[in-house]
């Protein structure tokens, strides 16, 4: 009995909501839809056009907002290396939950950059971090890791790659291939991730 009345008033809220809501201008109601906003001190990345644009602010601290598909398109290594530490990634990359689909890395247009491929090039600072980030059906010809062809410092967590390795006949002592790093001289941290290759 009680149970059953309980069920009625539960009704009956549910249905007073439905009718306020249904009253509402559609602004109002829209309100309460609000998308998620991007944290201050962070750029969020929407598209693959944002993604080129953070090779002009490698000291910031970037947030993907949602899934981009590349459709197969090539993308270039946001840094590279260079011996006075330029063209490093030292900020911070979120990936917040999504994934980049499809690409085909290559290497930085970068002049002098060599021929390492990877999305973030780089990364020779403790600061640094990619985290939370998946990267699908992505391809990788020639040497290089997807998340950084070179890694000196910094941390990579909470990342998954699928990886399709082309070109193998290329592959040799001086031109190997990671899923997530190519080369690292000083100690860099890799915790809960995980490759499919």
């Amino acid at each position: 009995m009680k149970t059953e009345k309980l069920t009625k008033k539960l009704l009956s809220l549910f249905l007073c909501a439905v009718i306020m809501l249904s009253s509402m201008p559609l602004g109002i109601v829209n309100a309460f839809a609000s998308s998620e906003t991007v944290p201050e001190g962070y750029t969020g990345i929407y598209n693959a056009e944002d993604l080129y644009l953070v090779r002009y602010n490698l000291e910031g601290n970037f947030m993907l907002m949602n899934d981009i598909d590349f459709e197969g398109a090539t993308v270039n290594a946001l840094s590279s290396y260079d011996s006075r530490n330029t063209q490093s990634f030292t900020g911070i990359f979120d990936g917040n939950g999504y994934s980049f689909k499809n690409l085909k890395l290559a290497k930085s247009n970068v002049a002098g950059s060599g021929n390492d491929i990877s999305l973030f090039g780089y990364m020779n600072n403790a600061n640094a971090v990619i985290k939370n980030l998946s990267v699908l059906n992505v391809t990788l010809d020639g040497k290089g890791g997807v998340i950084s062809s070179w890694a000196n410092r910094g941390t990579i967590e909470n990342c998954y790659v699928e990886v399709t390795v082309t070109g193998t006949n290329n592959v040799s002592s001086q031109n190997d291939i990671g899923a997530f790093i190519w080369r690292c001289q000083q100690p860099i941290t890799i915790k809960n991730c995980i490759s499919v290759v």
